[in-house]
């Protein structure tokens, strides 16, 4: 074992390049998480392992997941099959299913009822020791499985199960009917029942779900699946001596050749041992395999002829190569099961509508493919059948994947039937998509894509989750499926969540379903169960009975994480939202982000979405636990019934929102806001007029603008009725003026509708509200000895002013609380120097550990008083009870030993902020946030480790200063530098105050020049040489710069004395000198050590095109005492 990289290997895949000792590639790759490449590498317990390693290693054909494999265990566990009271009984079998993809072997499968009684047996082939699995039905996404003999035992034979998806309560499992001889078995919720089976892990998933039906006697059992996989340092597991030819931009040509057109093969292969021979297979219309030689063209590629073929026809192909060793491999991979298809033109495209242009998104499956996805014993299959997708009739995707998507109810149905679809993970869908959905269903049994208004609006009102999907002309493996559709592209998966949130796809996701019941066989309780519109069984989004997650399983699906299977957060929800009075109202403020709940459900409501959670129904929402807090989020989902409720119909249809609403005027008056907000900016006729129009072109049968209508309707409902419950209160302040407090905090009232969101102070700080009753608020400010005059600006969730009020407040004490007013950050240590040889041996081995941010009261005569202010992002710590004098520092230290080791003792700090290895200072830059007793931010800035923000202050020793505090807006990179000396300056100022250094130099102005050396005194100031001393030489460099190809562009940079801080230098561009503009952008600074420093700035706009540009310096004093 060598060495110990910094940084990680990414999950979904990323470049990996190996360089020689003169930094030249010497290997380079880029691996996936998904197929081409192993699957099984990713969370699977497998490694990635080359098999040859004289192949080609860049190509995923030339990696295998490394073997791995569990012990066989005996798994046993018995108890009372108790029904769930909402629960379907109509079948009595035994169930199983990984959840997730996975594989393992089973064997000695046992349910025994009355196991302390009578022990009868209820499973019928148990042990296969027919060689079969005869009695065992193999559904769906489990449905690829052997019986086999035993890798350990040749005289035993075991059920060899994979899954190829999680399983789920219809069709994706493997169940049995209980049977004791002859007669089939009922289960009885007054029994016990013993459940048993030997399991032995194989890689993927293991985590078997078991189960009595429906839901009786759940357990998921995890397989022991040892931790040690892959083989580092030894031989791979998948090696082999040769691998054969390898295979790279395999194609067709034409994409969707005509009638008597011949279509031609290319693919480039390479093997170390030579290729002799590459051959093309092609099967039209399911015939047999034909096979003919292709031929090696001067461009490195092999090329292949098909013949013509007729009208619609479809040609399955594949190829195949052999080295000179005699060692064949085909491409794509699989050869004959892979699903590389060439679509004759059928006359169903349609790329052009006149006023728009349609995607066109062609689904090519074999006839027999086809008819096993529509099979109507495999409509509920959530395994994934092959195909071939072409984009627009041009651009082609192979061995893609498909499945019907939609419920029970409508997968069998020509008017609803969709479909979701898989790219490879080597060529995402427009190079950005590996799944993306093909929906067509609207209300009920009806052909219709009006959710795209929705969707849209939910975008356009914003804070709302949503989706940004498109509308397409989908050509469908049946004809009567082919035709207008919604295209869902960026759904709510990992990469969706962790743009919209902190770590968000650590966060759990469940989506709230119904259970389907499918009564129908095709023939007795062992046949095999058809799709029809059957029962379904719901639950309220309630606890329920305990905290055993195999009770919410079927109505909450798990969506995200499945090998974390942790449904305690969602519990958690689930009980809140049955309490009620004050602990309901203290748990769900505890547990949900209620707010955003209320804007969810306004938007829903608004559009009048049935068949959902949002107007009372018990399935189609998305409950989401954000990471940063742990509160729920409420996500919109599947709204088919779009417009479908009574325009004229109550906003608040559900009942849960009733209860979220009545629980705080503040909930109150929050979803009556969200609608009014909604109505304002979205969900009008004026807005939606353009967009049903715009999106009416892509969809030939349907008019959306048949919608205005009920648009119209609707919002006069929702203006009625939020004035008739809230009615409309102009914005003030009803707190009495010239009232005196000796308290360092007041209380301000006032009144505001439901339009008011947010009140801030005139700093713009924002001040949380409290609101009394629907109209009456109440905010908390800090004041400060003296007069004091509070002026409060109210603002609507658009950011549109309400109004400006103030109020006469006349402070007795002696401090005032801190406030962006009074205290400011102005030095951060986020990446300091390693530990020296003195300090290692004082034990401390982390850099990390002499991180420290630094305080300071800028104000001229207030004391500060630090109560209630604490870091809340970035690093979370309360700061401790105690007072800053005027110009005080104080340094907040991640551990204070450290700190102590390096700077002393003398300093004043507070701290420990580190907690063990978190609660850190980020080195790449994050969000730094101190907040005061009321949650108003004092600061909140992201810093960066690369430009425009310092550089230097990146493991450089120097820390990060922030320069005339008590103007600088600390967001903006161009208010830091680094500090002058290594090590920063914790609770002290290296900055050289301007009015000292000119008493210094006895100077009362600054546009003179003293000793006549062409720069003034503000110039000598800034660059820190003497007014006294004539100095020639340049303080600036200007220079053309050339930015990759991009242009040539000016650039002036200026040499500084770093702490001269009290100056403002603008740059400004012309093209005659005599018009000058601010055409330059800041690029950053630069610590040339010695103290001294370099500013850059670049104009904006290439130099090239002109005949002549021109780039100066302004400068202004900025005067701090």
């Amino acid at each position: 074992v060598i060495g110990q990289w910094s940084g990680s290997l990414s999950r979904r895949g990323e470049r990996l390049r190996l360089s020689d000792a003169y930094g030249n590639p010497a290997d380079e790759l880029y691996y996936l998480d998904d197929a081409p490449w192993p699957a099984m590498a990713d969370g699977g317990g497998s490694s990635l392992e080359l098999a040859d390693p004289r192949s080609e290693n860049h190509l995923p054909g030339t990696w295998h997941p490394g073997k791995v494999e569990g012990p066989w265990r005996n798994y046993t566990y018995q108890g009372r099959a108790t029904q769930s009271s909402n629960d379907p009984t109509i079948y009595h079998e035994f169930i199983f299913g990984l959840l997730d993809a996975g594989e393992f072997l089973i064997d000695d499968i046992s349910v025994r009822q009355d196991p302390e009684g009578a022990n009868t047996e209820l499973i019928q082939n148990g042990h296969f020791d027919s060689g079969d699995a005869t009695r065992w039905r193999m559904l769906g996404n489990h449905s690829n499985y052997e019986v086999i003999n035993d890798p350990k035992d040749p005289n035993n034979r075991v059920l060899w199960a994979r899954a190829s998806g999680a399983t789920e309560h219809m069709s994706n499992h493997a169940e049995t009917t209980l049977k004791s001889g002859r007669s089939f078995v009922s289960i009885s919720s007054n029994r016990d029942y013993k459940i048993s089976f030997r399991a032995k892990w194989l890689g993927g998933s293991n985590q078997l779900n078991t189960r009595l039906y429906f839901n009786r006697l759940a357990r998921t059992t995890i397989l022991d699946a040892p931790q040690n996989g892959g083989t580092p340092g030894r031989l791979n597991s998948a090696h082999v001596s040769n691998a054969g030819p390898t295979f790279s931009d395999l194609r067709h040509e034409p994409a969707i050749p005509v009638e008597g057109e011949s279509v031609n093969v290319f693919v480039k292969t390479g093997d170390p041992d030579g290729v002799a021979s590459v051959q093309l297979f092609h099967a039209v219309n399911g015939a047999p395999f034909q096979m003919t030689s292709m031929h090696l063209s001067g461009a490195g590629e092999w090329s292949g002829k098909i013949p013509s073929q007729a009208f619609g026809a479809k040609i399955q192909f594949y190829v195949e190569a052999t080295d000179h060793l005699g060692m064949t491999t085909a491409h794509p991979e699989g050869g004959s099961t892979s699903r590389a298809i060439v679509p004759y033109n059928d006359g169903q495209a349609d790329l052009d509508l006149g006023a728009c242009q349609p995607m066109n998104l062609r689904i090519v499956m074999t006839d027999a493919d086809t008819e096993k996805l529509h099979r109507r014993t495999n409509v509920m299959s959530n395994d994934r059948l092959g195909c071939t997708i072409i984009v627009d009739e041009r651009e082609v995707y192979y061995n893609c994947s498909v499945r019907l998507k939609g419920s029970e109810h409508g997968r069998a149905k020509n008017v609803r039937a969709g479909f979701l679809l898989r790219f490879p993970a080597d060529q995402s869908f427009l190079g950005a998509h590996r799944t993306v959905a093909v929906d067509r269903s609207g209300a009920g049994d009806q052909f219709s894509q009006k959710e795209i208004m929705v969707k849209h609006a939910i975008n356009h009102a914003g804070n709302i989750p949503g989706m940004y999907d498109d509308l397409i002309r989908v050509i469908a493996p049946r004809s009567q499926h082919t035709g207008s559709a919604m295209l869902l592209k960026s759904r709510y998966d990992a990469e969706y969540l962790d743009n919209q949130f902190i770590n968000g796809s650590d966060g759990a996701m469940f989506e709230y379903e119904l259970i389907y019941t499918l009564r129908e066989t095709t023939g007795g309780v062992e046949g095999l169960k058809l799709t029809q519109d059957g029962g379904t069984h719901g639950v309220p989004v309630r606890n329920l009975g305990g905290s055993n997650k195999e009770l919410y399983r079927w109505h909450w699906l798990v969506k995200n994480n499945r090998d974390a299977d942790d449904y305690g957060p969602l519990i958690d929800v689930l009980t809140a939202m049955g309490q009620s009075g004050r602990t309901y109202r203290e748990e769900v403020d505890r547990l949900l982000d209620v707010d955003q709940w209320l804007r969810s459900f306004a938007i829903q409501s608004l559009f009048g979405i049935g068949d959902n959670y949002s107007s009372g129904a018990r399935h189609n929402a998305i409950i989401y636990i954000r990471p940063s807090d742990g509160k729920a989020l409420l996500f919109p989902w599947d709204m088919d019934f779009t417009f479908n409720r009574n325009a004229s119909s109550s906003l608040a249809p559900n009942t849960d929102l009733n209860r979220l609403i009545s629980a705080s005027p503040k909930n109150k008056r929050a979803f009556y806001g969200h609608v009014w907000d909604i109505v304002e900016s979205t969900f009008n006729v004026d807005y939606m007029t353009e967009w049903a129009e715009h999106y009416s072109c892509f969809l030939p049968s349907e008019d959306l603008s048949r919608f205005l209508s009920y648009i119209n309707t609707r919002r006069s409902t929702a203006v009625n009725e939020v004035n008739r419950i809230i009615a409309p209160t102009n914005y003030r302040i009803t707190t009495a003026d010239n009232f005196s407090s000796p308290e360092k905090v007041a209380s301000i009232q006032g009144t505001g509708w439901v339009d008011l969101h947010e009140i801030r102070s005139a700093s713009g700080a924002l001040l949380p509200m409290d609101w009394l009753n629907e109209t009456t608020w109440r905010v908390q400010v800090a004041i400060d000895p003296g007069e004091n005059i509070i002026s409060l600006s109210a603002f609507d969730r658009a950011g549109k002013s309400l109004g400006t009020d103030s109020v006469r407040i006349i402070g007795t004490g002696l401090s005032a609380l801190a406030s962006m007013e009074n205290l400011a950050i102005t030095e951060v240590m986020y990446h300091p120097a390693d530990p020296s040889d003195q300090e290692r041996a004082e034990g401390i081995f982390d850099g990390e550990s002499f991180e420290f941010v630094e305080l300071t009261n800028i104000s001229d005569q207030t004391h500060v008083d630090l109560t209630g202010a604490a870091f809340t992002s970035g690093i979370r710590f309360a700061l401790p009870s105690l007072t800053l004098e005027p110009g005080q520092r104080i340094v907040v230290a991640g551990n204070s030993k450290a700190f102590e080791t390096r700077y002393g003792s003398t300093l004043e700090k507070v701290g420990n902020f580190h907690s063990a290895d978190s609660n850190r200072l980020s080195n790449s830059g994050e969000r730094l946030t101190l907040s005061d007793a009321s949650h108003s931010e004092i600061a909140s800035f992201e810093w960066s480790d690369e430009a425009p923000w310092p550089e230097d202050a990146d493991g450089g020793s120097y820390s990060l200063v922030l320069m005339t505090p008590w103007i600088s807006d600390p967001t903006s990179p161009e208010s830091w530098r680094t500090s002058a000396d290594s090590g920063g300056n914790p609770g002290g100022d290296d900055a050289i105050r301007l009015l000292s250094w000119m008493a210094e130099h006895t100077l009362v102005g600054l546009d003179g020049d003293r000793d006549r050396d062409g720069r003034t005194e503000l110039l000598e100031y800034v660059l820190g040489s003497d007014p006294d001393i004539p100095d020639s030489s340049s303080a600036f460099d200007i220079k053309l710069e050339s930015l990759q190809s991009d242009g040539n562009y000016l650039t002036i940079a200026l040499e500084h004395r770093l702490g001269a801080d009290d100056f403002l230098a603008i740059p400004l561009i012309s093209h005659d000198l005599k018009t000058w503009t601010e055409g330059v952008e800041y690029v950053g600074r630069t610590n040339l050590g010695a103290g001294m420093g370099l500013i850059v700035y670049r104009a904006t706009l290439d130099a090239s095109p002109f005949a002549r540009q021109f780039i100066r310096f302004e400068m202004e004093p900025q005067v701090s005492e």
